[in-house]
């Protein structure tokens, strides 16, 4: 396995009943599935991991370590995902010096307070379909961070936040590997009025709004 993707879990799991009566907790990966259709069209092997579908995630996630990855991904929101993912991440260290590499809103909102944290190594700011894509292959080589936009990470002389990159095409994005999930799980988890089996499709990104309580406020991404 060349590289893990963890979407954690939105709520503990002595909780999974309340998750199942809470609309949209359990969705498709999409983020993470787009950045696997990158990465497996620069030849690299991917697991996506999702602990919301209450899998026995901690075994298969050590399993996964087991091959030494180039590297693991974390995505969290700011919340109840992120303690979890902070978990996620305690298991990682404690198992293996692999970088971990966080992603989603809560590090773009805050990539150098994040940054300071021992179970972070990198992060990715903003949309990551480019940036993670070529911080993989950066690791894999050996090469320098220095000149991959859209990371921060830590070197020698502390944390260092590199430029945005630009926004990917999204008919640029190769056909999603919709083979690296569980498909039937997400189908039949779908919880809206009068629907009993389907799933999401993303056919756009960005707002032209600025709600402050949401993370555009901070990327000002165009819709």
């Amino acid at each position: 396995m060349d590289v893990i993707l963890i979407k954690p879990g939105l709520v503990e799991e002595t909780e999974r009943d309340l998750q199942n009566k809470i609309r949209g907790t359990i969705t498709l990966p999409h983020g993470l599935l787009s950045l696997g259709a990158i990465l497996q069209k620069k030849g690299y092997e991917v697991l996506i991991i999702d602990e919301t579908l209450g899998r026995d995630t901690y075994n298969l996630l050590t399993q996964a370590l087991s091959t030494k990855p180039i590297c693991v991904g974390i995505t969290a929101t700011t919340g109840s995902q992120l303690k979890l993912g902070v978990k996620m991440a305690e298991l990682i260290r404690s198992k293996s010096d692999i970088p971990i590499v966080w992603g989603g809103h809560h590090v773009t909102d805050w990539p150098k307070q994040s940054l300071e944290d021992d179970l972070v190594d990198m992060v990715v700011i903003g949309e990551g379909d480019i940036s993670f894509g070529n911080l993989v292959m950066a690791l894999d080589n050996g090469d320098s961070l220095s000149d991959i936009k859209g990371i921060g990470y830590k070197d020698s002389n502390g944390i260092q936040i590199n430029p945005p990159e630009i926004l990917v095409e999204l008919d640029d994005i190769p056909r999603l590997p919709y083979d690296l999930v569980d498909m039937e799980a997400y189908i039949e988890h779908i919880n809206k009025n009068k629907i009993t089996r389907g799933v999401e499709i993303v056919t756009s990104r960005g707002c032209p709004y600025r709600c402050t309580f949401c993370y555009q406020s901070v990327l000002k991404e165009k819709w």
